[in-house]
C-alpha cells in the first residue's frame, strides 16, 4: 500500500491547471468564491499528483458521496483526502483503503519569532525548529 501527500498554497492566478476539465470548471461556478479558489486549488493539486504518480493528462471525473466525500467515479482508481488549513490546501492519496487527512494551523506562541532569510541563527542562545525560532535564556555560569 502507498499514500501519497502533496501540498500547496493558494495563490491567486496560479490556479489554472492544464489536467482539469472543462466539467470541472464548471463544477466550480457553482461555489461562492473563496470555495472556488480551494475547490480548484485542490483539484488542481490532485490532477498534478495524479499526472506525476501515473501519467493521468485529465482529472478523472470526481464525484461527491452522500456524506459529502469527494471520490473518483471510477472506483478502481486511488482514493483520496483533501484538507485546508488557512492558506494551505493538503491531499492525501492511497492506493488502498480510505484515508484522511486533517490539517490546522500551529500558531506561534508570543516568545517565539518567525524567521526571515536575514535573521541571523548561529547565536547559541537560539534554537532553531523549522521556520520558527525561540530564544532560550542562558544559564547563568558557575563560579
Amino acid at each position: 500500500m502507498a499514500t501519497h501527500f502533496a501540498r500547496g498554497t493558494l495563490t491567486e492566478g496560479q490556479l489554472d491547471s492544464t489536467r482539469l476539465s472543462s466539467s470541472c470548471y464548471n463544477e466550480a461556478w457553482k461555489h461562492p468564491e473563496h470555495r472556488r479558489t480551494r475547490f480548484l486549488a485542490s483539484r488542481a493539486l490532485l490532477a498534478e499528483l495524479l499526472f506525476m504518480l501515473y501519467g493521468t493528462s485529465e482529472l478523472p471525473e470526481v464525484i461527491t458521496e452522500p456524506e459529502g466525500r469527494p471520490v473518483f467515479a471510477d472506483p478502481e482508481l486511488p482514493r483520496f483526502s483533501i484538507a485546508y488549513a488557512g492558506n494551505i490546501v493538503g491531499l492525501a492519496l492511497t492506493t488502498e483503503g480510505d484515508c484522511g487527512l486533517d490539517m490546522e494551523l500551529q500558531r506561534a506562541p508570543a516568545a517565539w519569532t518567525v524567521l526571515t532569510p536575514t535573521t541571523p541563527t548561529r547565536s547559541p542562545a537560539t534554537r532553531t525548529c523549522g521556520c520558527v525560532t525561540r530564544t532560550i535564556p542562558r544559564k547563568p555560569e558557575r563560579s
